[in-house]
């Protein structure tokens, strides 16, 4: 109880409704006028939020995330890249201890839109906007107080990590420090209602709502994503 009582505590601010309009919550996919679905981002784009999330923190550890954004990188028909996902971790599998920042290149980076999103020293100084957060698919994703536990409304990102990129941590409830273990959902491996995970915002709108920073989840298991406006979503660059 301690420890979810810390973390509906960091939580209380940062979760819930931005204040953002709702926008565009399609998950990125697009209508033409016959009524057919379409998926058609910019040749050059380098950068998305996955417009579907796992629906859990057990994403195969870093090594299961990173293929995901590659497959969905392909399915909207941009090959030829090495796709990594923001995520930090303590002792990956394949990877080890890796901050988040380190795991993406320097960039710049563009959308789906063709938008440069900035650098790695610049994302990680001045953030990413809002606006330039899109899906593979050029979707916006928007937190919407009037539908808060659906897939449209999960704006949350997974990413482990502080607002520099690197490793996040719990919050201890003994010393009310960032010391206990690992916010990564047990290195993305776990579904466990017992860990957590940081996750940031597409549509943040304060230093302490960031795209890569805003709050703890309630769990890596569904419920406890849904109570954070959460689905499972990560960020994907291609590092070269």
């Amino acid at each position: 109880m301690h420890r979810l009582s810390a973390l509906l505590l960091l939580c209380a601010v940062a979760c819930g409704d931005s204040g953002a309009d709702p926008g565009d919550t399609d998950g990125g996919v697009t209508t033409d006028g016959g009524g057919n679905t379409t998926c058609t981002p910019d040749p050059g784009m380098t950068f998305f939020v996955t417009a579907q999330g796992s629906l859990s923190g057990d994403l195969g550890g870093l090594s299961g995330a990173d293929a995901r954004c590659g497959q969905l990188a392909a399915a909207a028909g941009i090959s030829g890249k090495t796709w990594v996902a923001y995520l930090s971790a303590e002792a990956d599998a394949t990877f080890g201890r890796v901050d988040a920042k380190d795991r993406i290149g320097d960039g710049p980076w563009l959308n789906a839109a063709g938008t440069s999103v900035g650098t790695n020293a610049q994302i990680h100084a001045a953030g990413i906007p809002k606006e330039q957060i899109l899906t593979e698919c050029g979707g916006s994703i928007r937190y919407s107080a009037a539908d808060p536990a659906s897939d449209s409304s999960a704006h949350d990102v997974f990413t482990g990590s502080t607002a520099e990129g690197t490793l996040e941590r719990e919050v201890n409830p003994n010393t009310g420090l960032r010391d206990g273990p690992a916010a990564t959902c047990g290195d993305w491996a776990s579904a466990s209602p017992d860990r957590s995970a940081m996750v940031g915002h597409t549509d943040h709108q304060t230093a302490d709502d960031g795209w890569n920073w805003a709050h703890y989840t309630l769990g890596c298991h569904l419920a406890g994503l849904r109570m954070t406006a959460a689905n499972g979503r990560v960020y994907c660059f291609a590092k070269d």
